[in-house]
């Protein structure tokens, strides 16, 4: 329960890892060879469609034809044809250009690149609205500003013109994963996954997907698939030690997370979840190894505090788990398994009055776990406060039923 409580949330690894955008390849949108020809003919036609929008009072010299009626009526639709192809090629002008500054503003990744690219893709989408390609730059703007539902929609957009275009089917997962959509998300991962051909990525996004909905086997299957596709992928290597983890598979956790964290030149959650899977198994000394190591790395973060904590208590090494429950509790304040567990750092320490107080200020943060009611109860009990450590016991009981201990002492 330890390990699952304190599993990593794997929003982290995509906001943990979201928030950097979607997909492997450029954002931007180039021209073809076909789309290069037409502009270089533009102002050749410009100067035809001049040309022709002479009146017949106006030429030089009037046509040699036997019918000049209809020679007049053919070249004014001529005129008129050229002029829509003039216009249609200026706005494909438009669009490229729209198109290439979104490109060079998403580049900067930066809030005001996506900004700015965003205000050029709609521009973009405006001119162009049946082209997938780019609803589906606009929607990596926007997934990039945080604007999921928008994203969502412009995928859904580029999905439904593109529809066979992997790319767009594993933004729109993304950004429904990232929404919460679990099952939404996992059957875009899985599109995307079935119309390519071995993209590391998009195995990875399934194997989330199906994580966060408790599909724990599944999950390892996707992540193993990345795995094989890309085994310098240090992300890779890590959702599959949390996917081992989630079904208690820790040898073979332990031996994903150190894959993961030889591979990371930074990654102090590599190191913490590493630490987690030697918990589990009862590997103290080198779960204490790999809990300082997250917290050198990163000494901000609560967990890898209280991970160490845990790994040191276990080890009857009272007085520094207590210093290290406490950071954890200094770091996150309003924590009540913090305060908890250093209640229970006081205890082993027969530190009875401040074991009291840490747990009632547990029990003011979440007065409904029993295990808290039950710590309180023989922290009062110590001091000999039988009514008040009777009453704590018996609000354990009420929440918990299941709990069973020797009754305790009548009052003397």
């Amino acid at each position: 329960m330890i390990v699952k409580h304190w599993l990593p949330v794997l929003g982290s690894l995509f906001l943990l890892h979201t928030a950097a955008g979607v997909g492997t390849g450029s954002n931007g949108v180039y021209l073809t060879t076909a789309q290069t020809g037409e502009l270089a003919s533009v102002g050749a036609t410009r100067i035809l469609v001049g040309q022709v929008t002479t009146s017949p009072a106006e030429s030089a010299a009037p046509p040699n034809v036997a019918n000049p009626t209809d020679f007049w009526g053919h070249m004014t639709n001529l005129r008129s044809l050229l002029t829509e192809q003039s216009e249609m090629m200026a706005r494909d002008e438009d669009v490229i250009r729209a198109a290439e500054r979104g490109r060079v503003a998403y580049s900067q990744g930066t809030a005001t690149g996506y900004e700015q690219a965003e205000i050029a893709y709609q521009e973009a989408v405006r001119l162009r609205p049946t082209q997938p390609t780019y609803h589906y730059c606009l929607a990596n703007a926007r997934l990039a500003l945080g604007k999921y539902p928008e994203a969502e929609a412009s995928y859904q957009e580029a999905v439904r013109l593109g529809p066979t275009e992997p790319s767009y089917h594993y933004g729109l997962a993304t950004a429904c994963l990232t929404l919460g959509k679990y099952p939404e998300a996992e059957a875009s991962y899985r599109e995307a996954c079935n119309r390519s051909n071995g993209v590391a990525a998009y195995h990875y996004g399934l194997g989330s997907a199906l994580l966060a909905q408790s599909k724990d086997a599944e999950a390892e299957l996707a992540f193993r698939e990345a795995q094989r596709i890309d085994p310098d992928g240090v992300q890779n290597h890590y959702a599959l030690g949390l996917a081992l983890l989630a079904q208690g598979k820790n040898p073979e956790a332990e031996t994903a997370f150190q894959l993961a964290s030889e591979r990371a030149t930074t990654g102090a959650e590599y190191q913490y979840s590493l630490g987690l899977a030697r918990l589990a198994q009862a590997k103290y000394p080198e779960a204490e190894t790999a809990f300082r190591a997250a917290r050198e790395a990163d000494s901000t973060v609560a967990a890898y505090h209280y991970g160490l904590g845990w790994a040191l208590r276990a080890q009857n090494k009272h007085a520094e788990s207590e210093v290290a429950f406490r950071e954890a509790q200094r770091i996150e304040p309003n924590s009540a398994g913090n305060q908890y567990m250093v209640g229970l750092a006081l205890l082993d320490q027969d530190k009875n009055a401040e074991a009291e107080e840490a747990i009632s200020s547990a029990i003011k943060l979440d007065g409904n776990v029993a295990a808290y009611h039950a710590a309180l109860s023989t922290a009062l009990l110590r001091q000999k406060k039988y009514d008040q450590a009777t009453a704590a016991w018996q609000e354990a009981r009420r929440i918990d039923p299941t709990l069973t201990r020797p009754p305790l002492r009548a009052r003397r």
